[in-house]
């Protein structure tokens, strides 16, 4: 059971966007709102007494924080915490739709949360945040976004767990990807992203190796989308390297039974079970730079010549 504790106000529009980052003991929650301001909010511990002491004479001698109380009660304890505002980012020019925090990582068997947050506007940018070493202040580092076109602004946004690349999503699905330039750390570049469904994509899956994913869509249509790998080239790019379906009604569903074997249903309500051919596994290891007995072995555990293709429909 929820009980109401605290009610955090500042923001003139409706929010759009809350993430949580935990950095030791503090917890910090960005917010993000139509009125194109981002809040930063810190949540920390209190003690008890602490949070009783009231002197007057400090309070009119010192200019503080104005701290908002809250009480947990877990176990039978309590435990006091203080929420301030932290910082209010203001950069974009119209509504901020997402906040994300980059994404923690251990080091030295402890769990590092870096101070770093995207926010994604409707006014087409992409803003990079984080402190300043020196003062604590935070500061846009990194601007990037569309210009022209008939995007009408980013919903969403993403960090690589690595920090190395960002991507947006906008109004009308399309993915926008920028990635760090390894030589200069604050040179962002755009980069191709894959593509081709024309209407909304209902479902997405990674293969069980996490080698490519299949989509379906309500362009009636299956996608399966993997690397090119070329030897001699080091860039990797993204490809639709195969629709295994193409249908007579909107797809709004799939979940993968095998690397090469999944399930799809439509607005027909009936479920259709597809197996890989022989000659895409071959394509597949071509374009992927992989055996096709590495692939039957690994993924079907079938010799090469064992392999048997069914196509069911429940």
């Amino acid at each position: 059971m929820f009980q109401k504790t605290q009610v955090l106000h500042g923001h003139e529009d409706w929010v759009r966007g809350v993430e949580f980052a935990i950095n030791g003991q503090d917890v910090y929650l960005a917010s993000c709102a139509q009125d194109s301001l981002i809040r930063i909010w810190k949540i920390f511990p209190k003690s008890v007494t602490e949070s009783l002491k009231i002197d007057d004479e400090d309070e009119a001698n010192f200019i503080k924080l104005k701290e908002n109380i809250l009480t947990v009660k877990e176990g039978g304890e309590q435990f006091t915490y203080a929420v301030t505002l932290e910082s209010v980012l203001a950069g974009h020019e119209n509504s901020v739709y997402a906040v994300h925090w980059q994404p923690s990582f251990l080091k030295d068997g402890s769990v590092v949360q870096p101070m770093s947050l995207l926010s994604a506007s409707m006014d087409k940018t992409m803003i990079l945040w984080e402190p300043d070493e020196e003062t604590g202040v935070w500061l846009e580092q990194v601007r990037v976004g569309e210009v022209g076109g008939n995007t009408l602004g980013f919903y969403g946004c993403q960090f690589s767990p690595d920090k190395s690349m960002i991507l947006a999503h906008a109004f009308h699905g399309a993915l926008h990807l920028w990635s760090r330039n390894p030589a200069k750390h604050e040179e962002w570049i755009p980069m191709v992203v894959i593509s081709g469904h024309f209407n909304s994509v209902q479902g997405l899956r990674w293969d069980p190796d996490g080698e490519f994913i299949i989509t379906v869509g309500t362009d009636q249509t299956t996608r399966l989308f993997a690397p090119w790998i070329r030897s001699g080239q080091k860039q990797v790019t993204w490809h639709e390297i195969a629709r295994p379906q193409i249908h007579g009604y909107d797809m709004q569903c799939i979940a993968m039974i095998g690397r090469f074997q999944f399930v799809s249903g439509a607005d027909e309500k009936v479920l259709r079970v597809f197996s890989a051919t022989r000659n895409f596994i071959e394509n597949f290891s071509r374009i992927s730079n992989m055996s096709m007995e590495t692939l039957l072995l690994n993924c079907f555990g079938w010799k090469p010549a064992s392999v048997s293709f069914l196509d069911f429909t429940l």
